[in-house]
């Protein structure tokens, strides 16, 4: 068995651009993010659509953006399918550069049938050791809502649950069972 070769930050920019391919960089170890279904991409584009329509409506409105890099450390970066980024957070945007200093107020997944329970935990825990405030997993299979959170213990969200956090999206809500109508 062979050593892995592990990449810089810095490599994963200057990687040549595919449309068919993403990926993130995991510990150094460059990792391919599967092709989005249909299902998953109509969840992140609703959801997208409802964030925004919330914070078009606020007086300090912070932005949600889709598939953006973040690095959450020297060898690790990951693009969630949305980010919020927070009113706080905005100085700190680089946008010309593929690749945003800092991790997200909140990362949301939604996962894809190829996403592992591992996976999913890892990166979890990548996003709130970096500085997320919260991360929220779709699992479509479930039609369910994991909530992570760093101040507080996890939450599975079910149809007629309500997802909020007040302290990241003071006065949005939404019904779980609304959130996974294609």
């Amino acid at each position: 068995m062979g050593a892995k070769t592990l990449l810089t930050v810095e490599h994963l920019e200057r990687l040549p651009e595919t449309g068919d391919v993403s990926y993130e960089l995991d510990q150094g170890e460059l990792v391919e993010v599967s092709s989005a279904t249909y299902l998953h991409n109509r969840i992140r584009d609703r959801l997208m659509q409802r964030l925004m329509n919330h914070l078009d409506a606020q007086k300090d409105p912070g932005e949600v953006v889709a598939e953006q890099w973040f690095r959450l450390s020297d060898d690790t970066v990951r693009a969630p399918d949305l980010a919020l980024i927070a009113p706080s957070q905005l100085p700190l945007l680089e946008p010309e550069r593929p690749i945003q200093p800092f991790s997200p107020a909140l990362a949301i997944e939604i996962t894809s049938p190829s996403n592992t329970f591992d996976e999913l935990a890892r990166k979890t825990r990548q996003y709130l050791d970096a500085g997320s405030h919260a991360v929220w997993i779709f699992v479509t299979a479930m039609r369910e809502i994991h909530v992570y959170s760093a101040t507080s213990h996890p939450a599975i969200l079910v149809a007629g649950d309500l997802l909020e956090d007040a302290a990241l999206l003071p006065g949005f809500s939404a019904r779980v069972e609304e959130l996974f109508v294609v």
